[in-house]
């Protein structure tokens, strides 16, 4: 079963959340206190901590543009006739 936004955009996805470390390339402490530093450049991401984005208990959805509905917002595509 195909699914479409409001717009009429094809669902291509939940919405996910994700957590992962992002390496840092040095730190040190600024003269204000607090830490400045530079990103090395990778992350490592915790798949295993993945979690899709509620809303009233129900899953939120992406569409091709990236555009994110909730499930009341997204309805079933129309088949064209003769298809």
């Amino acid at each position: 079963m195909d699914l479409v936004s409001p717009k009429g955009k094809k669902i291509v996805g939940t919405y996910e959340t994700l957590e992962g470390c992002a390496k840092i390339d040095k730190a040190c402490v600024a003269g204000d206190g607090h830490i400045d530093f530079t990103y090395e450049g990778t992350t490592e991401v915790w798949w295993d901590n993945q979690k899709t984005v509620q809303r009233n208990r129900r899953p939120m959805f992406v569409d091709k543009d990236g555009g994110i509905w909730t499930e009341a917002q997204v309805v079933r595509a129309s088949k064209k006739k003769g298809a």
